[in-house]
């Protein structure tokens, strides 16, 4: 029985790290879109200017 919990427990860990490592990628790619983002408005005030 115990063999079996701890089966479940590292189950767990391992669905945790892996939604926290899906967390961490989405969170990369969204500093990144708005770092472009912001260069992007950046050059676009310098053109106006």
């Amino acid at each position: 029985m115990k063999y079996k919990l701890d089966m479940r427990k590292m189950e767990l860990e391992e669905s945790v790290s892996k939604l926290w490592c899906l967390g961490n990628t989405w969170d990369v790619q969204e500093t990144r879109l708005l770092s472009t983002a912001g260069k992007q408005s950046e050059e676009e005030v310098r053109l106006e200017g």
